[in-house]
C-alpha cells in the first residue's frame, strides 16, 4: 500500500522491571486473563471465566504489595516483598494447577473464631494442622 513501510521495532527505554509489572496490571484485569488462560493455558471458557476473578486477585494483590514496599521503610519491606512474591506464586500456581495443588492451599492455621460461644482466656481460637508450617 502507498504511504505505509513495513513495521519497525522502537527500543524501549522502561526498565525491565517496570515492563513486567506494566504487563502483570494487565493480568490483573479478570476479563484480559480469562482470555489468557483459554489461548494460552488450554481452559475451557467456563472455566477460564470461573477462575480468572480469584487468579487477577491474586495478581493485583501481589503488585499492591510491591507498590507498598516500593515506598515502606527498610525495616517492613521484606514482608512486604514476601507477601507480594506469595501472591504471585498463588496466581502462577493456580494457571498452573499442579497435580494435586488444591491439597496446599493452608498454610496451617485454621481460625476458629465462629465457633466459640463466649470467649475467655481459654478459649481456642486457632487450631494448627498436621500439615501446616506454622
Amino acid at each position: 500500500m502507498p504511504g505505509f513501510t513495513k513495521p519497525q521495532t522502537v527500543p524501549s527505554f522502561a526498565y525491565p522491571l517496570q515492563a513486567h509489572l506494566a504487563h502483570l496490571r494487565h493480568l490483573s484485569r479478570p476479563g484480559v486473563m480469562s482470555s489468557v488462560l483459554q489461548q494460552r493455558f488450554s481452559f475451557t471458557k467456563p472455566d477460564a471465566r470461573e477462575a480468572a476473578p480469584l487468579i487477577s486477585s491474586y495478581i493485583s494483590r501481589a503488585l499492591e504489595f510491591h507498590h507498598a514496599s516500593q515506598h515502606a521503610s527498610p525495616n517492613v519491606c521484606s514482608i512486604l516483598q514476601y507477601y507480594s512474591y506469595l501472591n504471585f506464586a498463588t496466581g502462577v500456581v493456580l494457571v498452573y494447577r499442579p497435580p494435586n495443588h488444591a491439597s496446599y492451599q493452608s498454610h496451617g492455621a485454621t481460625d476458629l473464631t465462629k465457633k466459640v460461644s463466649s470467649l475467655d482466656l481459654k478459649s481456642e481460637v486457632v487450631e494448627i494442622g498436621k500439615k501446616g508450617m506454622i
